[in-house]
C-alpha cells in the first residue's frame, strides 16, 4: 500500500488489487485484534504488525489528501536548530574551536579581524553551554582571543587618527605595543594580565 500511494494508485480503486468486492485498505480489517494487529489472519498483535499497518495507512492517507508521498520530506519544514542545534554541548566542537582558535595566531591583521570576531563570538556561545568538566580547557584559549582583539584594536586606532608632528613616534609606540602583544600570545600569559597590558598601553 505505500508502495502504490507513492507511484500515485487507489489502493481502494485499482482493479489489479482487488479481489472478491475487497480491496487492500478494507482488507486490513481481517488482521485485526483487541490489541492491535498481527500477521496472518487470527495472529497475535505484535509492535511489527502495528508498525506496518500504521505506516501504510498513513501513506495511503497522504495519497488521499493529495501530500507528498510517506518518504518525501518536501513538505516538512526543518529549522536551523533542527539542522544543527546549538544549545546542546559537543565536545568535538568545542576541541574543533580551540584549534580555530591557535590557528587564528598565524593569520595576518587586521586583513582577518572579521574571522577573528567570528570566533571571539563563537566562544562565547560556546561558553555558555560547556559544562564544568571542559570549562577550564575551553579557557585555556581565551588569551588567545583576547591579545588579538587587543592588536586588531591598535592597528585601528593607527589606521583613524591624525598624528601629525608626532606620526613616527606614535607610530613606533604602537609597533611596540603590538609587538608586546604578540609575545603575551607566545608566553601564553593570562587573560588578565594581556588586558592590564591594553589598559596600560
Amino acid at each position: 500500500m505505500t508502495a502504490l500511494s507513492a507511484l500515485g494508485i487507489d489502493a481502494t480503486k485499482s482493479e489489479k488489487f482487488s479481489k472478491l468486492n475487497s480491496n487492500l485498505v478494507g482488507n486490513m480489517a481481517k488482521y485485526k485484534t483487541d490489541k492491535g494487529f498481527g500477521i496472518g489472519a487470527g495472529g497475535d498483535a505484535n509492535d511489527f504488525a502495528n508498525t506496518q499497518v500504521s505506516y501504510s495507512l498513513n501513506a495511503y492517507l497522504r495519497f488521499v489528501e493529495v501530500k507528498p508521498a510517506l518518504y518525501k520530506f518536501t513538505d516538512v519544514e526543518f529549522t536551523k536548530a533542527e539542522d544543527d542545534d546549538s544549545s546542546e554541548f559537543d565536545s568535538a566542537k568545542m576541541y574543533k574551536l580551540i584549534d580555530k582558535i591557535y590557528s587564528l595566531v598565524d593569520l595576518p591583521l587586521p586583513n582577518n579581524k572579521d574571522t577573528v570576531i567570528k570566533a571571539s563570538k563563537e566562544f562565547n556561545e560556546m561558553l555558555k553551554i560547556t559544562p564544568d568538566d571542559y570549562i577550564d580547557e575551553l579557557k585555556a584559549v581565551e588569551y588567545v582571543l583576547t591579545a588579538l582583539n587587543g592588536k586588531i584594536d591598535l592597528m585601528n586606532l593607527v589606521d583613524s587618527v591624525d598624528y601629525k608632528d608626532n606620526a613616527e613616534k606614535v607610530k613606533k609606540k604602537l609597533d611596540e605595543a603590538i609587538a608586546k602583544l604578540n609575545t603575551s600570545i607566545e608566553n601564553g600569559e593570562s587573560v588578565d594580565e594581556i588586558k592590564k597590558q591594553n589598559c596600560i598601553i
